[in-house]
């Protein structure tokens, strides 16, 4: 079949397969609706049937999207249409269903446009076999768009899938990286460059590991993100007091006039092989060294780390651990100073940033070399939002403990004692 001889592509969004089966019956029911409809007025059906679509598609309204996200878009919604499951059936978390969900609704309701926009042209062309074919086709997959996200008896919600499994005494399976723990630094080349499966082969054997050994220290160490480690890291061999130490300079990759540092500076102790491999390389090459990471160097990396359900931003999440432990921990002297540097160490323009990394619980709670000092370019910028912004935004907060003794415990609420009902007055005869 040459280019020209290809089906139109509104041929290829038919209802069909398991979508057809799992819609058959609502899509009869609205055919039988516009039969009865149409049964009066003696013109065809389908006239009925194009009014029930452009309701439909009131709540469906067209927007524009990027050609990117229109070709991820696309790309999820073909593949459901091939399985012939729902985005619900598919979906694996509650992040994974609404990405599902956005793609099938606007996927779903821009076929449904072809397919009325080709009903049109064929009926200007005086094709009224074509034109009633073609409308009856955008019907079906409005009546399938409608029954999934929009009739409450049939509508698709996580809440209704998360119900089912629990029944089942399942829980859904989570993808997300925020409570997944690295290996400490000094474990980080060891335990990731090699297959999960104990006595199995390396992973391109010593290549990898070589390649990308020193990354994997720095992640590890400072905890930094991904675009700021391909922007380049100066690394460099100093000392404090006699004590061996590691100077990390990370270019910010989120910074605007509201947000990040431009530039930030970690003096993290020289302890540990991880940390001393860093600076034997620094050493190495003249005391200071810039550590380069291309787009194919991540790329690599990432796989690496998949492997063991882990990313470049879990170390990211580590060390958003480590901080909030410290920060609550009663024998840190100054909570509010102690939440300002751990900004600046993650980056951060505001204390309130890290309540979104790690969980204190998963804190390794001594794994990590000490980190001496921080220094950033906008460090006089720091805030603290306000309770009345926390409370409009919903922010999940880093509580401080209190100091010395536990406080009280709160004083029980007084119920007020219930009140006689008081009847309405008769009225007078009359009224």
């Amino acid at each position: 079949m040459t280019a020209q001889d290809a089906p139109p592509k509104y041929e290829r969004a038919r209802l069909a397969g398991g979508w057809e089966a799992a819609h058959a019956g609502p899509v009869a029911e609205a055919k039988q609706s516009a039969q009865q409809a149409a049964a009066g007025s003696g013109k065809p059906w389908t006239l009925e049937a194009d009014k029930q679509t452009r309701a439909i598609l009131e709540d469906f309204p067209a927007r524009s999207v990027k050609a990117e996200t229109l070709a991820k878009y696309r790309a999820d919604y073909d593949r459901l249409r091939t399985r012939g499951v729902s985005p619900l059936e598919a979906a694996t978390t509650p992040a994974h269903w609404q990405r599902l969900r956005t793609a099938c609704r606007y996927c779903m309701a821009e076929d449904v446009r072809r397919w009325r926009a080709a009903s049109e042209r064929a009926r200007k062309a005086g094709d009224l076999d074509a034109a009633q074919r073609l409308t009856t086709e955008a019907h079906r997959l409005a009546v399938a768009l409608d029954g999934w996200f929009c009739q409450p008896r049939t509508r698709l919600t996580w809440a209704a899938k998360a119900q089912a499994l629990a029944k089942q005494g399942k829980r859904p399976p989570s993808k997300s990286r925020r409570r997944d723990t690295p290996p400490a630094p000094d474990l980080a080349v060891a335990a990731l460059l090699f297959p999960a499966t104990k006595g199995g082969p390396p992973v391109r054997g010593d290549t990898l590991a070589a390649r990308h050994a020193e990354r994997l220290a720095l992640l590890a160490l400072t905890g930094l993100r991904p675009a700021e480690m391909m922007a380049g890291v100066r690394i460099r061999a100093t000392d404090l007091d006699g004590r061996p130490m590691l100077q990390v300079e990370i270019k910010g990759a989120k910074v605007d006039n509201a947000r990040g540092h431009h530039t930030r500076t970690l003096l993290v102790e020289a302890a540990g092989p991880a940390a001393e491999a860093l600076r034997a390389a620094a050493e190495a090459r003249g005391g200071v060294f810039t550590l380069a990471t291309s787009q194919a160097d991540y790329r690599s990396l990432n796989r690496a780390l998949a492997r063991h359900r882990l990313s470049c931003y879990s170390f990211r999440h580590a060390l958003g651990s480590d901080l909030k432990a410290w920060i609550t921990d009663p024998a840190t002297a100054k909570p509010k100073t102690a939440a300002n540097i751990a900004a600046q160490a993650m980056g951060h323009r505001s204390t309130e940033s890290l309540a979104f990394y790690g969980t204190r619980a998963g804190s390794r709670k001594g794994g990590r070399p000490p980190i001496w000092a921080v220094s950033a370019t906008e460090a006089d910028l720091i805030r603290e939002k306000s309770p009345a912004y926390r409370r409009s935004r919903r922010l999940p907060l880093v509580s401080f403990p209190a100091r010395g003794s536990a406080p009280p415990p709160p004083a029980p609420k007084q119920q007020p004692a219930p009140r006689a009902r008081v009847l309405p007055k008769p009225k007078p005869p009359g009224f």
